[in-house]
């Protein structure tokens, strides 16, 4: 009987979120028993499959469809990233009270998506 390789698939934003597919790799590798099967990495990259896919939805539906895995990994930090960014560029608004009530909310929302919480 030969064990079958666990295959993983990393659903990301960009190009340079294929660095992450080591750190995946090696972490894989410390769980008991997955270090003697191997591990598979394959990259979802919609882009040239499915370039008009957007919603996260559709994005999930793509990828397990064209890359069939036993764990799919997503990694949405880079999109995050840009909208606290973008806050930054709202110094004017800051003075109005609706503006400041609308940035605590963003930024504890974005806050909770960069921690897990």
């Amino acid at each position: 009987m030969t064990n079958q390789p666990f295959r993983f698939t990393l659903l990301a934003d960009g190009a340079s979120d294929r660095s992450l597919i080591p750190i995946l790799d090696w972490t894989l590798a410390a769980i008991p028993g997955l270090a003697s099967c191997g591990t598979v990495a394959q990259v979802a990259d919609l882009g040239v499959i499915a370039p008009a896919v957007r919603s996260l939805t559709d994005r999930l539906r793509h990828a397990l469809t064209y890359f069939p895995c036993d764990v799919l990994f997503v990694h949405r930090g880079e999109r995050v990233q840009r909208v606290a960014a973008l806050i930054e560029d709202f110094s004017p608004l800051r003075r109005l009270a609706a503006f400041a009530q609308f940035e605590k909310t963003v930024r504890g929302t974005i806050s909770g998506l960069l921690t897990g919480s």
